[in-house]
């Protein structure tokens, strides 16, 4: 059975070894943006940088006592301006299933927390982007009821 719970920092290498599967996929289909894995710099990321900025709540899924899943997610807030009314809105940063642990629903498992979470916050808003080569994701969130609320367009110059 999978349980859900907040991450703490007694969690970095298990969030270090579950992220490296996503980077590495990312890594492998865009190597000029990403970087391969590096296991010590990642769980330092989450030690210095994820856990301890209060924006940021981390999730960790466990069958038995093993992390298999895991998400990201950060409390954002704009201002209202001239153009745009304040919003306040958690979006999901980072998010990650082990391999032998997918199709398995426990990304279900995930994005219901992340719902719990903003509800328990008065948030009514959920966002988060994906690369343009990640159909898999793109799929599973779209099952999710994500739907496509912007377009990001590059260009690159010789």
């Amino acid at each position: 059975m999978a349980s859900v719970r907040f991450a703490t920092l007694d969690d970095v290498s298990a969030l270090a070894h579950l992220n490296s599967e996503v980077q590495q996929l990312h890594a492998d289909a865009l190597p000029h943006i990403f970087k391969q894995p590096d296991i010590g710099a990642i769980a330092a990321d989450f030690r210095l940088r994820i856990l301890s900025d209060p924006q940021y709540r981390v999730l960790i899924v466990e069958v038995g006592d093993e992390p298999v899943a895991y998400a990201v997610a950060q409390f954002l807030e704009r201002p209202e301006n001239a153009y745009a009314y304040a919003r306040r809105w958690l979006h999901i940063d980072n998010i990650g299933v082990k391999s032998a642990f997918q199709r398995q629903g426990l990304g279900q498992v995930l994005i219901d927390a992340v719902v719990d979470l903003a509800r328990s916050q008065g948030l009514t808003w959920i966002t988060l982007d994906t690369w343009a080569f990640n159909l898999q994701a793109q799929a599973f969130f779209k099952k999710q009821n994500f739907e496509v609320f912007n377009y990001r367009l590059e260009k690159t110059l010789a």
